[in-house]
């Protein structure tokens, strides 16, 4: 009997939709990522106490620097961001994070905002997984590596893999995303630390983050349902098909 399985040159668009599917879940630690190398790159660093604001096509500058130059637009001469800036005063941890809070909004274009931001949004699409999201999204995996591969041990090593990821990385990927931005300023390790980078405070979505760690024994049942189900059902499918092959020749 004829081989009737798709051409390679029909599996790759199978391919090229899980590639995306795989990726869609994890944008937000790559957006951290990148932020961050962004944010080195223009010399900013994670212990800076003022807001890391990025001003495309040039230089990025400090929250400081921008309002000082706000605040001398009438005057000619704009104090270049190399001036020192006076100290400001050290404050305690609570007023540290109640001042973070209310200038959320603010900073929400600098680095910090941004990775705030990306945090949260690692985090709430963690916590959607742990729900039951991992099931639709591992079952449209199984489908399209059905789709895009022929060989039954391609496809269960694929679907093995792609269980792991669901496994683990939806609820450790956002705290990992952000763990070499770890400094004097941010400590989520220690329970009731404030965290602050890149100047922004990222308390409540840091801890956010540490806390989705928990939530993996839920998304780890769903995963395993899923995989054995894929499992038996490939096997099942593999021996059909061997049987249909083999039984004009009996």
């Amino acid at each position: 009997m004829a081989d009737r399985s798709p051409p390679p040159a029909r599996r790759w668009p199978w391919r090229a939709i899980l590639a995306v599917v795989v990726i869609l879940p994890f944008i937000p630690e790559f957006v951290i990522i990148t932020t961050s190398l962004v944010a080195e790159w223009s010399g900013c660093r994670a212990s800076d106490n003022s807001a890391c604001v990025f001003r495309w096509g040039g230089e990025s500058k400090t929250a400081s620097e921008s309002t000082s130059a706000g605040q001398s637009k009438s005057s000619s001469d704009i104090k270049s961001a190399d001036e020192p800036k006076p100290a400001a005063e050290p404050k305690s941890a609570d007023e540290s994070r109640s001042d973070g809070k209310s200038k959320q909004v603010d900073d929400s274009g600098s680095a910090g905002g941004i990775i705030r931001d990306a945090l949260e949004a690692g985090t709430t699409v963690g916590h959607r997984f742990s729900e039951g999201l991992a099931a639709v999204w591992l079952i449209v995996c199984c489908i399209l590596v059905t789709r895009g591969w022929t060989g039954l041990s391609s496809r269960l090593l694929l679907v093995f893999v792609l269980s792991v990821i669901c496994a683990f990385a939806p609820y450790f990927g956002p705290m990992l995303s952000i763990d070499h931005l770890k400094n004097a300023n941010c400590g989520v390790d220690k329970s009731g630390l404030p965290c602050r980078i890149y100047g922004s405070n990222l308390t409540d979505a840091a801890y956010g983050a540490v806390d989705l760690g928990e939530q993996i024994l839920e998304g780890a049942g769903i995963v395993l349902a899923v995989f054995v189900s894929y499992l038996v059902l490939a096997i099942v499918m593999h021996v059909r098909a061997s049987r249909r092959v083999a039984g004009p020749a009996h």
